[in-house]
């Protein structure tokens, strides 16, 4: 899942930014980690998103678990929040392209009112 998660962000990147959503990736939390015993490690990944009327933010583990956050600027209060627990690609690949529609929905909402 990580791969795949990193694979998309690599694909979508520019059309991210031509939308005006910059995006910064991190592709381990193996530094949290490096305390943990060995048989309690769940490796994940995580991107942050940022425009300038949101920011949001993705966290895919190992075991396909997979938070997505969005914030107002404006308010700082939550726009949308969801906890998926995947288990294929595809299933990776189908929320990251919701996030990605919904997001971009939220700042065309945001600039038409």
């Amino acid at each position: 899942m990580l791969e795949e998660f990193e694979g998309w962000l690599r694909v979508n990147n520019e059309s991210l930014r031509q939308k005006g959503i910059q995006v910064e990736f991190n592709p381990s939390n193996a530094e949290l980690l490096k305390h943990v015993a060995p048989s309690q490690i769940n490796k994940a990944a995580y991107a942050h998103f940022a425009s300038d009327k949101c920011l949001g933010s993705i966290t895919v583990w190992e075991s396909g678990a997979c938070d997505i956050d969005v914030l107002s600027i404006e308010t700082g209060k939550p726009i949308w929040w969801k906890r998926y627990d995947l288990t294929t690609s595809e299933e990776l690949r189908s929320v990251l392209a919701n996030f990605a529609q919904r997001f971009t929905e939220l700042l065309n909402e945001n600039s038409n009112s």
